[in-house]
């Protein structure tokens, strides 16, 4: 089991640095309402992934797993700290976009979901709204509160 902790904003610069070596977007990192997480080897960030909340549902986003330490778990790990996190919260829905996970979150009991169909605070997220292409797979995931 890995340890997961709360990043802090003095850290962001190292999670903008990871998301960018695994091409994903940083943009609006610092202006969402999100809470990031992350995973340090040998002081070093090796894992982050984030919740971004609207009410009872969140986008799930942000989840990379630095190169070196992939296929070990720390993704799988990520998602069920943040599945935990939301429901601590009193988050219902989780949603999120992929274009090069898919098959990873089908296997953590995500459901394929039709974009337009997600819930008006989700659509109107950045990542929902432009950040993400059209192409992007879309899942959900209801949560036992």
């Amino acid at each position: 089991m890995v340890m997961i902790h709360s990043i802090r904003h003095s850290e962001i610069d190292s999670v903008k640095e990871l998301l960018h070596l695994s091409g994903l977007p940083v943009s609006d990192l610092d202006e969402a309402p999100i809470h990031i997480f992350g995973v340090k080897e040998n002081n070093k960030l090796v894992a982050a992934g984030a919740l971004e909340i609207y009410g009872v549902n969140a986008v799930l986003r942000s989840l990379t797993v630095h190169q070196t330490h992939q296929n070990l778990g720390y993704g799988k790990q990520m998602v069920r700290f943040l599945e935990n996190k939301a429901v601590e919260k009193g988050i219902k829905n989780l949603f999120l976009l992929t274009s090069t996970a898919a098959d990873f979150f089908k296997k953590l009991a995500y459901l394929p979901q039709q974009r337009d169909l997600c819930p008006p605070d989700i659509l109107s997220s950045a990542q929902f709204r432009e950040i993400c292409p059209l192409s992007a797979s879309c899942f959900s995931k209801k949560l036992r509160n």
